[in-house]
Formats: C-alpha cells, structure tokens, sequence
C-alpha cells in the first residue's frame, strides 16, 4: 500500500457501535498430545512439552460502524484458524512450526490514513508461518513469512515480508537473547523494501 501508513491504536468516533452491541468472541484449540494450561500459550516450551494442536477462533459484532456519508452499520466479523507443532526430536534438539490463516472485515479497531482522513480496514486477509529447530537446549535458529492483503477506502494493499534470525537461551525463557534480520518483499504495489534488524534481551529475577 503506498500512499496509505498504518495506525497502531484504534481511530473511534461518535458512529462506532452507536447501539451498544455486544461484541461476540470465541476460540476452539484440540491439542493431540500434551496439554496447554493457562490463558496465555508459551509458543515456545524448549522440548519440557510435545504439542500438536489445531486451532480456529471467531469475532463478531453487529452494527460495528458506519461511515459519516452512511445510513447503514456494518458488522464487524474476523475469523482465524492456525496449527502449531513444537515436538522434541532428540535429547535437546527440538523442531517449532505454526502456522495461522485470518480473514477481517469491517473493523472499527484498525485503520490507516492518508495523511488527511483516517479509513478503517474494509477487508484484511493474512497468513503467516514460521519455524525454529532448538539446538543442545541452547542455540535456535528461526525464519518466519508474513503476508497481508487489506482493502481500504476502495484501494488494495500488499504487505509480504521474510525474516530470519537466531535465539540463545542462556536459562530458558527466564535469560536469553534473540536475534533478527526481517526484510519487507517488492509487489506490485510497493515500490520500496523496508529492513529491519531486532535485538531482545530478556532477564527475568
């Protein structure tokens, strides 16, 4: 998308949800060996778990927004399915794969702007996989695709993007430092390639 930038906080106004409806949310996980307890995931369990899940998650709300120049609201509906796989392969050696499909339209919680007026996304579908292969329980090398295709105030945009990088896990997740290089592809709507070196340190006491 070359003339729209994305907004990274929601853009509400007097027509957001002017009915107060609810907002419907929901998600359904199968996991064909070890269980995974509590609210948020660990995506990352260094061979201590042997997880294969499938997964698919809905949003929905009626009457979500609606336009100044419109009448009609518009429902909010987003929906995704994803599978992950994090298996220990030898003593230390662990193999990390996901990947996630999600499809959004008529969303009041994202939006992008020109510069002048603020839209929010009529359409957004996007898919990403990524993958690590976890070295002696220290060293891991990981690479990751994104893409995203959003429609917008009548104009499409591409966004694709590879990356690549290198973990070291000094004490698991409690001491490590992670590593990466992401690089933004050419389409057809981007005339530019934005790169991007990422350097965490985490310490937990």
């Amino acid at each position: 998308m070359k003339d729209l930038a994305f907004v990274p906080f929601p853009c509400f106004f007097s027509l957001v949800n002017k009915n107060d409806m609810p907002r419907y949310t929901g998600r359904i996980q199968v996991n064909l060996k070890d269980a995974e307890e509590g609210f948020f995931y660990s995506g990352n369990y260094l061979g201590k778990k042997s997880i294969i899940s499938f997964g698919m998650g809905l949003d929905y709300q009626q009457d979500a927004y609606a336009t100044v120049d419109s009448t009609k609201a518009k429902d909010y509906t987003a929906w995704t399915v994803d599978v992950y796989f994090d298996h220990p392969v030898a003593a230390n050696n662990v193999l990390t794969l996901q990947g996630a499909y999600v499809d959004v339209k008529n969303t009041p919680f994202s939006s992008v702007t020109d510069g002048v007026n603020t839209y929010f996304l009529e359409k957004m579908k996007m898919y990403f996989a990524e993958g690590g292969f976890l070295i002696n329980g220290t060293w891991q090398p990981v690479a990751r695709y994104y893409y995203k295709k959003v429609e917008v105030g009548g104009v499409d945009g591409k966004i694709s993007e590879v990356a690549g990088g290198l973990n070291y896990y000094i004490k698991g997740h409690n001491a490590n430092i992670k590593v990466e290089y992401a690089q933004q592809l050419k389409d057809e709507t981007d005339d530019f390639k934005n790169k991007q070196i990422t350097v965490q340190c985490q310490i937990f006491i």
